[in-house]
């Protein structure tokens, strides 16, 4: 198993988020204190960076 931390901005509102990045034989797994996304191991890079952006606005910035 991979670990690894990884940091994104998140153009839509400035936030930074900070997540820690696993990689095991399901796939990749992103945490972060408030959510866990759990992503298929031949997912893209923009995949993964448009499901982070979409899953913070939602759980972060709801009305």
């Amino acid at each position: 198993m991979n670990n690894f931390t990884m940091t994104m901005l998140m153009p839509e509102c400035g936030d930074t988020v900070r997540m820690d990045l696993r990689y095991d034989t399901n796939g990749y797994t992103l945490h972060t204190p408030d959510w866990t996304l759990s992503m298929p191991d031949d997912v893209t890079v923009r995949d993964t960076v448009e499901s982070v952006q979409a899953v913070h606005m939602m759980l972060e910035h709801r009305a």
